[in-house]
């Protein structure tokens, strides 16, 4: 899978088009769908974490919010590798709270499955 910068620059291409706002869409759909490759599979794993939660002594972490934090973890990191080169790289200032507005929606989406197996 390509990594964060190398999506980035190719979105870049965009900019000198006059077509910025396509290269910055297309670059928050891919944030978008890092955040749901990077964590589906442990929102998946929880149906298993479950069954050994039940089993587990008083006090053991709650697997759905280690979930959790894997999900905002993960927000933070995309916005870390790619914030500093936004706003310039786009030419707009928006640029960074349209991806974070972007990665925002796909947090809630991500997040809500998770409540939803908790409250399986």
């Amino acid at each position: 899978s390509p990594a964060v910068p190398e999506v980035l620059e190719a979105c870049l291409v965009f900019v000198p088009l006059g077509l910025a706002n396509e290269g910055l869409q297309r670059f928050a759909k891919f944030l978008q769908e890092m955040l749901v490759a990077e964590t589906e599979a442990e929102i998946a794993a929880l149906s298993t974490m479950d069954e050994a939660a039940k089993n587990a002594p008083p006090g053991a972490d709650e697997p759905h919010l280690a979930v959790l934090a894997l999900v905002f973890e993960t927000v933070a990191g995309l916005l870390d590798d790619c914030e500093a080169a936004l706003a310039g790289g786009f030419r707009t200032p928006v640029a960074p709270a349209f991806v974070a507005e972007a990665l925002q929606a796909q947090c809630d989406v991500q997040a809500d499955k998770v409540l939803r197996r908790y409250a399986e």
